[in-house]
C-alpha cells in the first residue's frame, strides 16, 4: 500500500485531509519520528521538545532541559484524517512522581499485534503506550532508577515483543507487551568489537529477513547489523555498513527504511544553532547489497522462506 505522508513547509505539517490543523515550530518542536502500522493503516508521528536534544548535544548533561512537552499524532490513512493528537505532559508528570526524574525526547514508535503503539522516551528511558481502541496513553514502563543521559534510541516489534536499543546498557532491551506490567530483559549482543563507539538511533527489523535481522543506526558510524535466531532472547553483532558516501559528508546515520526488497540509509545534517540554514539536498542511500554482504560474511543463517511472527 502506498501512502503519501505529507509535506513540511515553514512549520506547517500538511497531510491528506488536513489543512493547517497542526502548526508546530519546527526548530523548537521538531517532528523526529514516524511509523506506519500496516495492520491498522495508522501513521504515528512523534514531536518532541527540541530543548531535550539541544541542551545536551555537547555530551554535557548538566544543563539538560527536559521540561518541554512531547506529543504523538496518529493519522488515519484510510479515512485521511488526524485521528488522535496525544499530548504527553500528564505521562511526563507521572514519570516524575514515580521516579523523581524527568523524561523527554520521545522519538520512535512500534506496534504490537493488537495495534497498540509504544513510543520511547530517549531521556529517562520511558515507554508510553497508546491504545489502538481509545487513543489513550499510559506509562507502560519506567525504570526504578532514572538516568538523565541519552538512553533508548530505536524500537521495533517482533510479534508482541518490542525490542529497544539502549545506549545506557549498550545493547538491546526486550519487553513482552502481553504482560500486565512489561519488564525489561537485557540482551547484550555477542561479538561486539572492542572499544566500539556505539550510539543509538533508529532500530529496524526488515520483514525480508523474517524478523531475524535488526539494523541499528548508530549516528557516527553508519548502520550496524545484528542477528537473532531465538526471537531476540539473544543477539549477535554481524558487522557494520559505513556511512561513508561523499554526498553524506558531515551527516549522521539516523534510520533505515525498506522499500520492497531494498534497504535505504537515512542521514541527517543536524543544525543546533539558529537561524537554521535551509537545505535543498536530502540524500539517502541504497545499502541493500552491503547489508546482505555483512550477513553473508558473518555466516549467520537467514531462512529464505519468511515466517510470520
Amino acid at each position: 500500500m502506498a501512502v503519501k505522508l505529507g509535506v513540511m513547509d515553514d512549520g506547517t505539517v500538511s497531510l491528506p485531509g488536513i489543512i493547517n490543523r497542526v502548526n508546530i515550530n519546527y526548530t523548537a518542536y521538531p517532528l523526529n519520528g514516524i511509523d506506519y502500522d500496516a495492520s491498522s493503516g495508522n501513521i504515528y508521528i512523534a514531536a518532541a521538545s527540541a530543548d531535550a536534544f539541544t541542551s545536551t548535544d555537547t555530551g554535557d548533561y548538566s544543563p539538560a532541559n527536559y521540561t518541554g512537552s512531547n506529543r504523538v499524532l496518529r493519522f488515519d490513512t484510510r479515512n485521511h484524517k488526524l485521528d488522535t493528537d496525544v499530548v504527553l505532559e500528564h505521562l511526563q508528570s507521572e514519570f516524575e512522581q514515580k521516579t523523581g526524574g524527568l523524561t523527554s525526547g520521545f522519538q520512535d514508535m512500534a506496534e504490537d499485534t493488537h495495534g497498540n503503539s509504544y513510543a520511547i522516551g530517549t531521556f529517562g528511558n520511558s515507554i508510553a503506550k497508546i491504545s489502538a481502541k481509545t487513543g489513550r496513553t499510559s506509562l507502560c514502563y519506567y525504570p526504578k532508577e532514572c538516568n538523565k543521559t541519552y538512553g533508548f534510541g530505536g524500537i521495533f516489534a517482533y510479534g508482541d515483543k518490542i525490542i529497544v536499543s539502549d545506549l545506557l546498557y549498550k545493547g538491546l532491551v526486550v519487553f513482552d507487551t502481553t504482560a500486565e506490567s512489561p519488564q525489561p530483559k537485557y540482551v547484550k549482543p555477542e561479538g561486539m568489537p572492542a572499544n566500539y563507539p556505539l550510539f543509538a538511533d533508529g532500530l529496524v527489523a526488515p520483514s525480508k529477513y523474517g524478523g531475524k535481522i535488526a539494523l541499528w543506526s548508530d549516528d557516527f558510524n553508519g548502520t550496524s547489523v545484528y542477528g537473532s535466531s531465538d526471537k531476540w532472547e539473544s543477539a549477535k553483532y554481524l558487522g557494520l555498513v559505513l556511512n561513508d558516501d561523499p554526498a553524506a559528508s558531515g551527516s549522521f546515520a539516523t534510520d533505515t527504511f525498506p522499500i520492497g526488497a531494498s534497504l535505504f540509509m537515512v542521514v541527517e545534517f543536524f543544525q543546533f544553532e539558529l537561524p537554521v540554514k535551509k537545505r535543498t539536498s536530502f540524500p539517502f542511500f541504497d545499502i541493500t547489497n552491503k547489508v546482505d554482504e555483512v550477513i553473508g560474511k558473518s555466516g549467520f543463517r537467514v531462512y529464505s522462506q519468511l515466517r510470520h511472527v
